[in-house]
């Protein structure tokens, strides 16, 4: 069932890079779309009912993240019985967490306004959104868990396949409803008809792939059951302090500034999202890699593979972001209009510290993969917290609108992915302690020179027009990719590029 690296590695990249191009093609399109057909309110109430899945998604993690873990080792040393009774446990546990949670959907969906700040006239639209978007997200914990050997024998694309499914169902029901009710329930309704198609992909893949994994309440395993819930309880609380970092500057400001101005901050948060996803195309690739590696007890190996996931992360989300970020007046004037072109500071403010957010991730995973991940779990949840507390105090004191809430990320972002991440997991792997903070340096220049580059093109040639906005941002943009080419990666780096991404292309041609 396992292909080398070399074998899967092309395939998964093809296939997550296509996820990706999907994902981002239909996230620009869909938010003019939603404005013309649901308003800057409607906006920021929908982007507000989408964290909802993530919030739920802390269950997942509990579950498949540590499962993740033991299943990859268990199958990759051929113990099938041991690999049955993990997916068997993790299961049954997820199905009755599932069950717990409906009674918390209903009560959370049909008393929305004790929580959220919208306009009356939205009320009934938002309930039956609610609940139809947390009614996706159950379904989703149970998809999760039968993709879960996809993971472990590093068959990205079959899962990315699955996305790709998910993605166009759901875009293409949302554009027939929305065309003929303006009614941002039927959002929810397109999600909900999404993760059913997901569940039963996802049924169908697990099959294929692990016949012999039966489900069986026969096979669930107390003793697994608390193995998993140790790894899993630390992994939801730093999951916890994710959504804490990302998703609840929108409650504060849903909070403070109400629908319209959760619908200004969902728009920077909309590209903040879109290189997350981007990120996830690299870093998808070396998660399966960073756990099979450790399995394998290659740590060397696995050092080398962190520490170039590193920089290779940083420097490819540099460019883009940097061109984002210096082209953003241009591009919201004519992406949403130029009404909306206020807005490029915001984008600038949340886009450029991503560089440093973002390429750090792939230590999370190793974390994981070393099964040290109680003490980055208190400190990214303590952080959190601290995050959440100083958006709430700025918001209070500062006469800054949204930008309080971005400036309180901002600091304790740099806090956390910073310094304490790249600190700790040097700690943990036992070498120099500041070696993954260097590996952030080439990233974080890369985007300034970029962000420079653009913003001084964007004020010489102005562009009005598509076209030529689109050759513009790729004449700054190939500029940037030959200086880094030439002077951010060392020649055995672009040895490796040239080896894994050219040769295994031909021969798998």
């Amino acid at each position: 069932m396992n292909r080398s690296f070399s074998q899967q590695l092309p395939i998964n990249l093809i296939t997550n890079i296509i996820s990706f191009v999907l994902s981002v093609g239909i996230s620009i399109f869909m938010t003019p779309f939603y404005l013309n057909k649901v308003g800057i309110d409607g906006l920021g109430i929908l982007r507000l009912a989408l964290t909802f899945p993530m919030y739920t998604s802390l269950i997942t993690i509990f579950i498949t993240g540590s499962v993740t873990r033991y299943l990859t080792i268990a199958l990759q040393e051929k113990n099938n019985h041991e690999a049955k009774i993990i997916l068997n446990t993790s299961f049954f546990t997820l199905l009755f967490l599932t069950v717990i949670l409906i009674p918390i959907m209903f009560f959370v969906s049909f008393n929305a306004e004790l929580f959220f700040n919208f306009p009356e006239h939205f009320s009934k639209e938002t309930t039956w959104l609610f609940l139809a978007v947390f009614a996706t997200s159950l379904v989703s914990l149970l998809s999760s868990i039968f993709m879960i050997p996809a993971l472990a024998f590093n068959r990205l694309d079959i899962s990315n396949v699955v996305k790709i499914i998910s993605t166009i169902s759901q875009t293409a029901l949302i554009i027939l409803l929305l065309h003929f009710f303006s009614n941002i329930s039927m959002v929810g309704a397109a999600f909900l008809t999404g993760a059913f198609i997901t569940l039963g992909l996802s049924l169908y893949i697990k099959r294929k792939l692990t016949p012999e994994l039966t489900i069986s309440k026969a096979y669930f395993d107390k003793i697994i059951f608390h193995k998993i819930a140790s790894t899993g309880s630390w992994l939801i609380v730093t999951h916890l302090s994710t959504l804490l970092f990302l998703y609840s500057d929108l409650w504060v400001v849903n909070h403070f500034f109400g629908a319209n101005g959760t619908g200004e901050f969902s728009i920077g948060l909309q590209w903040s999202t879109m290189f997350q996803q981007m990120s996830s195309v690299f870093i998808g690739l070396l998660a399966p890699v960073i756990m099979i590696t450790y399995a394998q007890k290659e740590f060397q190996k696995l050092y080398n593979v962190l520490t170039l996931g590193i920089k290779f992360t940083g420097l490819m989300l540099a460019i883009p972001i940097g061109i984002i970020a210096g082209f953003a007046n241009p591009l919201l004037s004519l992406w949403l209009g130029k009404e909306y072109a206020y807005l490029d500071t915001l984008l600038w403010a949340m886009l450029l510290p991503q560089v440093v957010f973002l390429a750090v991730v792939p230590l999370f995973i190793a974390f994981n993969a070393y099964n040290q991940v109680k003490k980055p779990a208190i400190v990214s949840v303590g952080m959190g917290v601290l995050r959440l507390g100083l958006a709430i105090v700025f918001s209070y004191t500062l006469n800054l609108g949204i930008y309080a809430v971005v400036i309180a990320g901002i600091i304790i972002g740099i806090l956390k992915d910073g310094l304490f991440i790249p600190i700790y997991a040097a700690q943990t792997m036992k070498v120099e302690s500041t070696i993954f903070i260097k590996a952030l340096f080439p990233g974080i220049l890369m985007a300034s020179l970029t962000f420079f580059l653009s913003f001084y093109m964007s004020t010489i040639f102005q562009p009005d027009k598509w076209l030529i906005l689109i050759i513009v941002m790729g004449g700054a943009g190939a500029t940037m990719v030959l200086m880094t080419w030439l002077f951010f990666l060392k020649s055995e780096e672009r040895t490796i590029i040239l080896r894994t991404f050219l040769k295994k292309f031909r021969q798998n041609g």
